[in-house]
């Protein structure tokens, strides 16, 4: 690896981490503010970041207006975003935080395959080592489910729908890194996957507003999204989609103890088998 390769790996390790951090927190703020509906839940927050990162672009120059030509190109990546979102959003109303994180996790090996098809990057064996056991990591932090119903199911269906929608939105997102920088890109991905499910939001929305839930919002809009996924599509301008896509399923890991000590979810032994997995695939990528 030359030394600039070398630099932009880096810097994209370090990106992809400081958004694993940011997106271990939302799994927890999605059930503080489910007094709203996950259509309000999604489509305000999508909304609220894409005029967050928007206005910092305005403040470092970046491009802010895009022609027609341009927002017809954003607008499918736009839906995808929304679908996934939306999707891990609506999982947790059905099963709980550890299954709906690992299931959803599952993406890094369709991202890989998806990256592989779409944009022909190769993908070393090892790095494929690390992705399978990293998904098998995943996959021992939901255990063996004692109680598995049909609503259970439901939601981790929905998880892997996130999880497919999360493997097209990253690589896509790397296919656009030298069409539009940054912080262009992300502010008009967000508000376009939010204009995409407002309208389902003003439908379906329950508007049981409380101060708790539009705070949750508030939160997930500036952290896990204008701050977590920001930083996601610029590790993913520095390093294949699948590698960013591992580092931050790390987000398994700090979400599951966020959820036992905030909610009172306690981990169980599969759990802590199925970090230490996944901690061994995350090594195997990285290295």
């Amino acid at each position: 690896m030359k030394g600039t390769e070398r630099d932009s790996w880096g810097w994209g390790l370090g990106l992809a981490a400081a958004a694993a951090c940011a997106f271990s927190t939302a799994a927890v703020a999605i059930r503080l503010a489910s007094d709203l509906s996950p259509f309000e839940i999604t489509g305000y927050r999508m909304l609220l970041a894409g005029l967050l990162v928007g206005g910092m672009a305005r403040l470092v120059r970046q491009p802010v207006r895009l022609g027609p030509r341009d927002l017809r190109r954003l607008a499918p990546i736009g839906l995808i975003t929304g679908v996934h979102f939306l999707a891990f959003i609506a999982a947790l109303s059905y099963t709980s935080i550890a299954h709906a994180l690992t299931v959803t996790y599952t993406a890094p090996a369709l991202t890989a395959l998806v990256a592989w098809r779409m944009l022909r990057e190769p993908m070393p064996p090892r790095r494929w080592a690390g992705i399978a056991l990293a998904v098998a990591g995943t996959g021992t932090l939901a255990g063996f489910e004692p109680h598995l119903t049909g609503r259970i199911l439901f939601g981790d269906a929905l998880a892997l729908v996130s999880a497919l929608a999360f493997a097209f939105y990253s690589t896509l997102g790397r296919r656009e890194r030298d069409r539009f920088p940054l912080l262009t890109y992300a502010g008009w991905i967000y508000f376009l996957a939010g204009l995409a499910v407002l309208p389902f939001a003003l439908a379906a929305g329950t508007h049981r507003i409380t101060p708790t839930a539009v705070t949750a919002v508030a939160y997930l809009a500036a952290v896990p999204l204008a701050g977590g996924h920001t930083l996601y599509n610029a590790a993913l301008r520095r390093m294949h989609p699948a590698a960013v896509n591992i580092i931050a399923s790390l987000e398994v890991i700090g979400g599951i103890l966020l959820a036992w000590l905030v909610l009172g979810e306690a981990p169980g032994a599969h759990t802590l088998a199925g970090a230490g997995l996944t901690l061994l695939g995350v090594g195997l990528v990285v290295l």
